[in-house]
């Protein structure tokens, strides 16, 4: 009897080590979140989009992108998964207008991230839910 004690003891033992695994990445995806939102919020107080002579449709464009990403950290906290589609989406319509409208393809490493992370969002989200990982 004390046999089957010490077996569910390991394995109660086990689910609580995935259980702190599993909730420290989602802290930890949760404080780059806030990061981001930080990062975003900063670029739009510091770029001077108040002025509006200065506006044409190719910075609209980009500044609704731009706000989808901040949107999709944002929604981060309330639905993982949709979270994960709107940064991609942002980023990729973000990256579309740059390139086409603008005519930059290299923004710089930072615009790597962004659908770096919504994408590490929708396959950790997916692979939790499956239990696949942890």
């Amino acid at each position: 009897m004390a046999n089957t004690a010490e077996k569910n003891n390991r394995k109660t033992r086990a689910k609580n080590k995935k259980d702190f695994i599993r909730v420290s990445i989602l802290y930890f995806l949760k404080f780059i979140a806030i990061l981001f939102i930080t990062l975003i919020i900063l670029f739009f107080w510091t770029e001077d989009l108040y002025d509006y002579n200065n506006w044409n449709y190719e910075l609209f464009f980009q500044i609704v992108s731009f706000t989808g990403i901040l949107a999709g950290f944002i929604l981060f906290f309330f639905k993982p998964t949709l979270s994960g589609w709107v940064i991609l989406l942002s980023s990729i319509s973000f990256w579309l207008v740059t390139a086409i409208i603008r005519g930059l393809l290299w923004l710089g490493p930072l615009f790597l991230v962004f659908p770096l992370i919504g994408t590490l969002i929708l396959v950790l989200n997916k692979l939790f839910k499956q239990k696949l990982l942890f």
